[in-house]
């Protein structure tokens, strides 16, 4: 069962807030770093009112960049500011390990994001 985290709010027309991931290994108490090497994370993003609008979908290289790869580090790192309108908008963030045979894809963190309107324009 993925974990829930909401993003915290955004406003549309502004860039996108930075947040970052950092995974472990078991848990932050024990704070055993997880090497993502063999990661590849993907997170959509879509209109809560209507789940087959997807407003963004992010990969390394587009929208996530690494931090530190091999100490489980990476960050939403959009370069454009959010054009989606105002509303409130599910993701979640998937990813799937090729170090493993075959393939693993597992879904880690689900949540919402609240863009509001901006005002000065």
């Amino acid at each position: 069962m993925p974990a829930i985290f909401n993003i915290p709010d955004q406003y549309n027309g502004d860039t996108f807030e930075e947040v970052r991931f950092n995974f472990y290994v078991n848990s932050v108490s024990e704070a055993t770093k997880d090497n993502l090497t063999n990661a590849v994370p993907k997170i959509q993003i879509k209109n809560k009112k209507d789940l087959s609008t997807t407003v963004a979908t992010l990969t390394i290289g587009d929208g996530l960049s690494w931090i530190n790869q091999s100490e489980g580090q990476f960050k939403i790192s959009i370069a454009n500011p959010i054009d989606w309108g105002a509303g409130t908008f599910v993701y979640d963030l998937q990813i799937t390990d090729s170090g493993t045979t075959p393939s693993t894809v597992k879904t880690y963190l689900k949540g919402e994001i609240k863009v509001l309107s901006e005002i000065t324009t």
